[in-house]
């Protein structure tokens, strides 16, 4: 078999629009992406043709004023806007709410997001000694004051 593939060696085939390989025989493109890419190519006329006709469609739609609030009556449209409403205060409330009872610890990706580092740099920190570590079972924790203070001092 090793000395068939020798002399037979199998011809690699490449997609006509991009670098993928190929894997199947009569293929000659590898998604249909690059399908339409290359009708298009191919294609030039029609696919101008294409385009414009999709063009007018979406002048059209917009000539008519299609949305999906013109469709609805005025007491379900202001029934939506009501709940909307409520929904967003009820959110608004529950974010001020969480605010306001801050934990003075941090997980290390809460420490990664406040620093916008990647998590290595924080365990790198860790284990120089900049940041001290707290252990609570399997979670590495970080005082938030800590980070604080160590943002302060790397500033100035």
């Amino acid at each position: 078999m090793a000395r068939y593939r020798r002399m037979h060696p199998v011809e690699l085939r490449h997609c006509s629009e991009c670098p993928a390989q190929l894997e199947g025989r009569q293929r000659a493109v590898c998604s249909s992406t690059c399908r339409e890419r290359r009708w298009r190519r191919l294609h030039p006329e029609a696919a101008a043709e294409k385009q414009r006709r999709k063009r007018a469609r979406r002048r059209e739609r917009r000539a008519r004023g299609e949305s999906i609030l013109s469709a609805l009556s005025a007491e379900l449209v202001t029934a939506l806007e009501e709940l909307v409403d409520e929904r967003v205060n009820d959110r608004f409330e529950g974010v001020a709410a969480a605010s306001d009872s801050v934990s003075p610890w941090l997980s290390v990706v809460e420490a990664t997001e406040l620093l916008r580092c990647k998590r290595q740099r924080v365990d790198d920190l860790l284990s120089q000694g900049r940041l001290a570590r707290y252990k609570d079972g399997s979670r590495t924790l970080v005082s938030r004051s800590e980070l604080d203070k160590y943002l302060r001092t790397q500033r100035g």
